[in-house]
């Protein structure tokens, strides 16, 4: 049992205070309250991005304007997505039809998208070394058209113009997540519908597959997510927490082509309807499975997908799982923050 104790140096009314997220009852008069919390198996499963090393991109429906989206109304129209690292990576609208803002969602109408401009914080490097995570919690809501085939919800591959060369008119560097239509011919023959994958300039290429599942169109949110460990020289594709992972080629080099980053959807025109609600990308840092478990079920509770998404993948979902990112046996250090308003 935790015990907050407080004395202000004056007398309060009704003061309020959150203990794992959640107003607790407070007891006291005057300038002396307290508060006491049990804590319960999976507090401190979830890890927010908030400080964590690498962070180069965060977007988050809840706070898209940077001001906990007090200057928006519902279904307003958004002119740019607040980049919340601090790095100033903000996200513009694409497309002929603004995005909008819905019930903490970003809404994407199969006519627009999001992009993020090239900037040193978003560039994976040139070696075979790199070493990033990105993770999108995302919801498929329309049809991908089959005359492209698949839609990329995050990667560097808007047109065909790079730096780099290319071949029959397409480029031969980019990275990306690609959420495959239904009845692609290429994706049913891997009996894979989303994708995560990277050439370099020299067309060497990686391609990790997430097995069976389909959410084209599928009307529900799922926590996507994808990257590189150097640690373990592989290559990730995350779904609800369900790994899958490659042993990268080691002649698969630089994936950086000039371009910036796009979100929701916009390689070569192939848009989709869909809707967003967090967006986190970490570069040049060491993002290890019980990383990607911990962010897994920060992003699983705050968006109330406990139910479906299995952090740790353990075969067990968060919601029934005491443990959801695993046993973390290490201890973890407290702050506290009072703010009176």
């Amino acid at each position: 049992t935790l015990t907050l104790s407080f004395t202000s140096s004056e007398s309060l009314s009704n003061p309020v205070v959150s203990l794992a997220g959640q107003p607790q009852p407070l007891y006291g008069d005057g300038p002396s309250w307290s508060a006491t919390y049990t804590v319960q198996a999976g507090d401190d499963a979830g890890t927010s991005p908030e400080g964590m090393e690498g962070l180069a991109l965060w977007l988050d429906a809840s706070n898209v304007d940077g001001q906990n989206n007090t200057t928006l109304s519902n279904g307003a129209s958004v002119s740019e997505w607040q980049d919340l690292s601090g790095k100033g990576n903000h996200a513009s609208p694409k497309g002929s039809n603004s995005p909008t803002w819905s019930g903490n969602k970003i809404v994407l109408d199969g006519t627009n998208y999001f992009y993020v401009n090239n900037d040193d914080e978003l560039a994976l490097g040139s070696s075979s070394s790199k070493k990033y995570h990105i993770f999108i919690v995302y919801k498929s809501t329309g049809q991908i058209d089959p005359n492209y085939g698949s839609t990329m919800l995050f990667g560097n591959y808007e047109t065909k113009s790079t730096t780099g060369s290319s071949s029959g008119g397409y480029p031969n560097q980019f990275y990306g997540i690609n959420v495959y239509e239904q009845n692609n011919s290429y994706a049913t023959s891997n009996n894979a519908y989303l994708r995560f994958a990277g050439r370099d300039n020299q067309k060497d290429f990686d391609a990790v597959w997430k097995e069976s599942t389909i959410i084209e169109a599928d009307n529900q949110f799922h926590i996507i997510s994808a990257g590189e460990i150097n640690a373990n020289n592989k290559m990730y594709l995350v779904l609800d927490g369900n790994i899958q992972s490659i042993t990268r080629s080691s002649s698969v080099e630089g994936l950086d082509n000039g371009q910036g980053i796009i979100i929701g959807s916009g390689n070569l025109g192939a848009n989709a309807a869909g809707e967003i609600q967090e967006v986190i990308f970490l570069n040049d840092a060491e993002i290890g499975e019980a990383d990607i478990a911990k962010i897994n079920h920060y992003l699983a509770s705050k968006w109330n997908l406990t139910a479906s998404v299995d952090s740790d993948d353990d075969n067990v979902a968060d919601s029934s799982d005491s443990t959801p990112a695993g046993l973390i046996p290490d201890p973890k250090p407290v702050s506290l923050k009072v703010v009176f308003e």
